[in-house]
């Protein structure tokens, strides 16, 4: 079997704190060099446009890294991939002390809410972060 992608150098692999857990996420942001290359010759004035992409069960953010940077890049958006509580590189967890953490869909609603709100939300602020 073949191993996952390598990250590209634009993708920023990081940390999250949810609940009691290390959730990994990766994102990749557009360029300001390149713009917008969308191929139809328009680019997007304004904020810029979210994609969060969610690994399902059994694997984690490596499978979008081609896809986070060929998106940021076309279509000017910030791009982000997260690892679900248990899987991908927010693995392992002590299943003993899972804080009421589920492995089901509404725990994984939960999360995803948690993370646009926490990092996704805080990064479209400008003042939120000065490490971009």
């Amino acid at each position: 079997s073949a191993p996952p992608p390598s990250p590209s150098s634009s993708s920023r692999s990081r940390f999250w704190r949810h609940r009691k857990f290390d959730v990994h996420y990766e994102t990749v942001k557009p360029s300001p060099e390149t713009g917008c290359k969308n191929g139809n010759g328009l680019t997007p004035s304004g904020p810029h446009a979210d994609v969060v992409f969610v690994a399902g069960f059994g694997c984690g953010s490596f499978h979008f890294h081609r896809n986070m940077e060929s998106l940021a890049r076309r279509a000017n958006v910030r791009c982000y991939a997260m690892d679900i509580v248990g899987q991908g590189k927010s693995w392992p967890v002590n299943l003993d002390d899972m804080d009421g953490h589920t492995y089901n869909a509404e725990g994984w609603v939960h999360q995803l809410g948690a993370f646009i709100d926490e990092v996704v939300h805080a990064d479209a602020d400008p003042d939120a972060n000065d490490d971009d």
